[in-house]
């Protein structure tokens, strides 16, 4: 398992916490290869200037964005994808499925009840952690 899409609150987790030596370690050590897109940069981006994170991050909101565009694989995606129990999820799994990532790493409950889709196995960050020890 090293082609992985991380969910918008996977990434949120790290940040907040400050761990972006866990990411880099993932990548570099771990060997893996996490893709992203425009979609999810967008996401992120709105997301962390919700004024409830503001208190939590201690950089610039575009260090932030930048980390992230420097730590990813970033591949365009189609809209093609309709069937996710949250529509504004759909992008997720067009980003899962058009890309060569095996997991979809997310802390939506929701997400995690399906379990696959497609070649998409979807798991916890704690699952994610585990597979890879």
């Amino acid at each position: 398992m090293k082609n992985i899409v991380f969910d918008t609150n996977i990434w949120i987790t790290y940040f907040l916490k400050g761990k972006f030596e866990d990411l880099v370690r993932l990548v570099y050590e771990q060997d893996c290869v996490i893709f992203s897109s425009a979609e999810l940069i967008e996401e992120l981006t709105v997301v962390l200037q919700r004024k409830k994170f503001s208190k939590y991050l201690t950089l610039p909101l575009q260090e932030y964005i930048n980390f992230h565009k420097e730590l990813v694989t970033i591949i365009k995606t189609k809209a093609i994808y309709t069937e996710s129990p949250d529509s504004k999820d759909n992008f997720l799994f067009d980003l899962a499925l058009q890309s060569p990532a095996t997991h979809l790493v997310t802390g939506d409950k929701i997400l995690l009840a399906l379990q696959e889709i497609g070649k998409i196995k979807i798991i916890s960050l704690t699952t994610f952690k585990e597979q890879l020890k």
